[in-house]
């Protein structure tokens, strides 16, 4: 099996946080609820990426290209055929 690098970016209070965690449990990478989802979570195979948008104190936003380019070599990634996996959560306001 390939190994698999995901990225699971959001806005605030959009969920993503639950989706990197569901992400990291489905891919072995750490049992659900053993990871509070900040940040990487890297166990040696796949590789799981959090991010809220903006993060940190400064209020960054995340190179992705950057990103990309760090991990396409050793990595699966499905990002504009590129080879990672790009989650992005939304929120909708009318729910």
């Amino acid at each position: 099996m390939n190994k698999k690098c995901v990225f699971v970016i959001g806005p605030e209070g959009t969920g993503s946080k639950l989706i990197a965690r569901v992400i990291s449990h489905v891919l072995g990478i750490q049992a659900y609820g053993e990871w509070r989802g900040g940040e990487w979570r890297d166990e040696g195979g796949h590789k799981v990426c959090h991010r809220s948008l903006p993060f940190g104190r400064a209020s960054r936003y995340p190179d992705i290209a950057e990103w990309i380019a760090e991990n396409e070599s050793d990595y699966q990634v499905f990002f504009d055929d590129s080879g990672s996996y790009v989650v992005r959560a939304i929120s909708d306001g009318s729910v």
